[in-house]
């Protein structure tokens, strides 16, 4: 993957991505437009990837309401001058949920989202809020690591998690709201 001299991405309305819609390895890339985007993955799993994409700004995928139907992740990984993200109506992630290495994005919100069929994992230096606010499920593991500036996480509907809940090397966390946690079937380590 990747296109060296790419600098702009657009396709306003597409809407649907049948299997894997991947914008990994263009170092140069500054502006995505995807104005319509609902489903990735919407007839198998496909995944949604932005990795080393590391002159991109900001990422608007507002639209976007589901990744994969069995398996399809999302992911964001070494984008370093990442700042503004939007997911207003992500709902579901039929696969992994995972940033990382997204050192200048200061915080992760997710309004909509209710259920990540597999692990949510984030490790993002710069990272100071997290909110997940009707997130219930969590299919096999919670990972936050390495987080130095989070203060406030918030997993407010969170109420499974089918494997291992773990926050590590977080040393700026003073809130971790999960008022409606019953069961985690792994360990609990924070």
């Amino acid at each position: 993957n990747g296109m060296p001299n790419l600098a702009s991405f657009s396709a306003p309305l597409l809407r649907n991505v049948g299997a894997e819609f991947d914008l990994s390895g263009n170092t140069v890339l500054t502006s995505v437009t995807l104005s319509a985007i609902k489903n990735v993955g919407q007839d198998n799993a496909g995944n949604f990837l932005f990795d080393s994409c590391s002159a991109l700004p900001s990422l608007n995928l507002a639209t976007l309401e589901r990744v994969g139907a069995g398996g399809g992740n999302f992911r964001i990984s070494d984008c370093p001058v990442l700042t503004s993200l939007m997911l207003t109506n992500l709902i579901d992630v039929s696969g992994d949920f995972n940033f990382d290495l997204t050192t200048a994005l200061t915080s992760i919100s997710c309004p909509a989202l209710t259920g990540i069929a597999e692990a949510l994992s984030f490790s993002s230096s710069g990272v100071s809020t997290a909110s997940f606010p009707i997130l219930a499920t969590i299919g096999t593991s919670f990972n936050c690591s390495n987080c130095g500036s989070l203060t406030t996480l918030t997993l407010t509907l969170l109420n499974d998690v089918q494997g291992n809940f773990t926050a590590d090397s977080c040393p700026s966390l003073t809130a971790l709201s999960v008022p409606a946690l019953t069961n985690i079937s792994g360990d609990f380590s924070i």
